[in-house]
């Protein structure tokens, strides 16, 4: 499937892809977020076909104390209606051509849900060897 993929200048023409790995992110919450990161090396992109936006990825440059300058990927979603089709290839395919042009970066991390067996499967087959774990716990005094 021929693609372009273009920087998100509107986050409520993405809202729906995000909704579908998390249903009850509403709109503001979104906004919010977005707002919290966009100014820090954040960046997210689109996947737009001839009919419509299909997927999503975003990701961050930091700065880890072990392994230096990383990306760290911390969304790539396709569309329910357009999956396995090569999109999300070609969206990881972008993000490693960025890291690429980082001089100083070196690394790549992403996280999904120990749920999602499609894309575990993905992330398997981009990498060796898996190199740590991401794990959850949640914090009595977070109130959303």
């Amino acid at each position: 499937m021929k693609l372009s993929i273009d920087i998100v200048e509107e986050i409520e023409d993405i809202h729906f892809l995000i909704t579908q790995l998390n249903p009850q992110m509403s709109l503001q919450k979104l906004k919010n977020n977005y707002e919290q990161i966009k100014n820090k090396e954040y960046k997210l992109y689109k996947a737009v076909s001839a009919q419509a936006t299909v997927g999503l990825i975003g990701y961050t440059f930091n700065q880890d104390l072990c392994v230096g300058r990383t990306m760290y990927i911390d969304i790539l979603v396709v569309d329910k209606n357009y999956r396995n089709k090569g999109i999300a290839k070609q969206l990881m395919d972008f993000a490693i051509s960025k890291l690429h042009q980082d001089k100083k970066a070196h690394c790549i991390r992403w996280t999904t849900r120990n749920d999602l067996i499609e894309a575990i499967g993905f992330y398997k087959n981009k990498v060796q060897a898996p190199i740590g774990y991401y794990y959850r716990i949640d914090n009595p005094y977070f109130k959303e």
